[in-house]
């Protein structure tokens, strides 16, 4: 798990940015005077939340920042839609903007949200609307890089920017206004269109009941990519034990079973639970994800 206080940061997971180095061309320019370019495409997918039909956001400002020069803004304001609502993205990923950065190694993207009131707001399944505050202590949102990513001249990478809802908002005390506290994760695939894949899954116990919950927590399942690092968070239905994470890098994704806080507090995220699983290690489950897939895990938790 990654050693933080609390995941209120976008967390940015270039596991497959390596690869698309590799496959670095020499385009771009090499004339005396000509700085060579990479292209960088922003695409946005979304996990959805158990008890939330919809999810408006409105984005001010992407930033990029790497060692040769200050940062650098990807999108603004005015390149961005005023209103997205993240829950209608579904399995299609959106496509925000593309532009050409100069090569090299960038580490840290940052994505800030409006702060102007009511642009921000969520619908519950049951017709509730509540508007979201930012966070007074950093009101536009955080960063936090996980894996820094070289940008060769002539390549193209998207950044999968994968927007969780549920691990996103969480209400304050009755009558408040719910708070926004942005949890992105970003992966960086070789190519203008990589395949993805996906999972939809169900957590159950053994005698194929859905798991209860403790009061003030909620059921989660945390997805690590091949090398340990976190990718994707998705919260458990109550009512049928059902998960989802549409949009996925392919390959194996290690997945454990939590209870954590409404406000997805790290330090107060339980232990794996114990999936029964025969050949598998006792708290997590390995799922192979086919591109243009999607794999359907049934976590038994043994408790």
């Amino acid at each position: 798990m990654a050693g933080t206080t609390r995941w209120c940061l976008v967390l940015l997971s270039a596991c497959a940015l390596a690869a698309a180095a590799v496959l670095g061309g020499c385009g771009g320019g090499s004339g005396e005077g000509v700085i060579p370019t990479g292209t960088v495409r922003l695409v946005l997918t979304d996990v959805p939340a158990a008890d939330l039909a919809e999810m408006h956001v409105r984005i001010s400002r992407i930033e990029i920042s790497n060692r040769a020069e200050a940062t650098r803004v990807l999108l603004e304001d005015e390149d961005i839609p005023d209103d997205i609502d993240l829950l209608a993205i579904g399995d299609t990923p959106m496509l925000l903007g593309s532009l050409d950065l100069r090569e090299g190694r960038y580490s840290e993207v940052r994505v800030l949200l409006s702060d102007r009131a009511g642009a921000n707001w969520v619908r519950e399944t049951n017709g509730t609307v509540h508007t979201l505050t930012p966070p007074l202590r950093d009101p536009e949102g955080g960063t936090r890089l996980v894996d820094a990513f070289h940008l060769q001249a002539g390549t193209t990478v998207t950044l999968l920017m994968d927007f969780n809802a549920a691990a996103s908002v969480y209400p304050r005390l009755p009558g408040e206004p719910w708070a926004v506290r942005p949890m992105i994760f970003a992966q960086g695939l070789p190519g203008a269109d990589p395949p993805l894949g996906g999972i939809a899954g169900v957590v159950t116990e053994r005698d194929g009941d859905p798991l209860e919950a403790p009061a003030g927590r909620i059921l989660a399942v945390f997805v690590q990519n091949a090398a340990y690092k976190l990718v994707s968070v998705a919260e458990v239905s109550l009512t049928d034990g059902s998960f989802a994470v549409p949009q996925i890098v392919p390959g194996n994704q290690i997945l454990t079973v939590r209870y954590t806080t409404p406000d997805w507090d790290e330090n107060l995220t339980s232990d794996p639970l114990p999936i029964f699983s025969p050949n598998q290690a006792p708290t997590e489950f390995t799922s192979r994800v086919g591109a243009n897939q999607t794999t359907t895990p049934n976590l038994i938790i043994d408790l």
